[in-house]
């Protein structure tokens, strides 16, 4: 049965997976639930330690990849996090690539979204006017911590995947082989599906300029945005999509399940070491500010004397700092 959300101080970081991490791989479980909240019954959260840090995880589709990338209850999913406690979220997602140099099994850390989708909810904000400034959809800060934590384990990666970081990524430190900064933002287009792409769709996509393509991960960057979490996501690369007719099939669902196998591996080993590097961190500053915390500030347009109670206090575990 659908649960009451608790909040708990202890947990200001989530794991969102996504096609073929059902599992949260490497968390010790203490408990297992589906919270119920306004905007309906979120996927079951699981709360756990990894690495001694309490975390909370999230598959988007659920077991048995019940959900589709429409039916998704993102909007349950994010308002559980954000009501635990929940400050700094790492998704993962299959994408395919749009780009020759990004193979399948390759991982590219997103940076900006094209936004195809058609059919979901993806704002809280329907019954007030709050605009939400999304020019950077995910956190610019946390992908830097993500990138360094990628780096680290780039020896242990590059058997089986090349590495994209952002454009805004700067070290002074030579980048192990594989391992590649962007000279441009990495771009996902996110479309509705359940469907692929048709050939004319895909080739388009490159003609814009567009890295890879993908189904999810920018309803939950919008959400988070709204409610002041810093959301990364980390793309699997597991297939060409269909543009690549000269050297590749166009992507099936069996191709996306033969990749991710070695995709779910590196994710595990990815998830592990940001969160290890993120608890060191806020453990060091009691908490991570970053721009993002603050980015809903002056957005909520309404006069919320004006709106229904029970309209605040359905949105007030969202804004606690600006819905009295």
């Amino acid at each position: 049965m659908p649960e009451p959300i608790i909040s708990d101080s202890s947990i200001s970081i989530a794991i969102i997976g996504g096609s073929g991490l059902y599992e949260a791989a490497g968390v010790e479980i203490e408990r297992e639930f589906i919270s119920k909240t306004p905007f309906g019954d979120s996927c079951p959260i699981i709360i756990g330690t990894l690495g001694g840090t309490r975390v909370a995880y999230i598959a988007r589709h659920a077991k048995g990849h019940v959900y589709t990338p429409t039916t998704c209850p993102y909007q349950a999913n994010i308002y559980a996090l954000k009501s635990l406690g929940v400050r700094h979220v790492l998704a993962f997602s299959a994408v395919g690539s749009l780009q020759k140099e990004m193979k399948p099994r390759d991982l590219v850390v997103i940076e900006q979204f094209y936004d195809r989708t058609r059919h979901r909810k993806d704002t809280f904000f329907t019954e007030i006017a709050a605009h939400a400034p999304f020019s950077n959809p995910t956190s610019p800060e946390q992908n830097d911590l993500l990138s360094k934590s990628i780096i680290s384990l780039a020896s242990q990666l590059i058997g089986d995947a090349s590495l994209f970081l952002p454009s805004s990524y700067s070290s002074d430190e030579s980048l192990p082989a594989n391992v590649f900064p962007r000279k441009e933002p990495s771009s996902y287009v996110c479309i509705e599906g359940p469907a692929f792409s048709t050939y004319t769709e895909s080739i388009t996509y490159r003609k814009l300029g567009f890295d890879i393509v993908g189904m999810t991960a920018l309803t939950e960057a919008k959400l988070c945005c709204e409610c002041e979490i810093a959301y990364s996501c980390v793309a699997l690369v597991t297939d060409y999509d269909c543009w690549y007719i000269e050297a590749h099939e166009a992507v099936t669902a069996a191709m996306v399940s033969q990749v991710q196998a070695v995709n779910g591996k590196n994710a595990a080993l990815i998830m592990k070491k940001w969160v290890s590097d993120m608890s060191e961190r806020i453990s060091e500053q009691s908490t991570l500010d970053f721009s993002v915390h603050g980015i809903m500030a002056g957005a909520i347009m309404t006069d919320m004397k004006c709106v229904d109670p029970a309209i605040c206090a359905k949105l007030r575990p969202l804004l606690p700092k600006y819905i009295e």
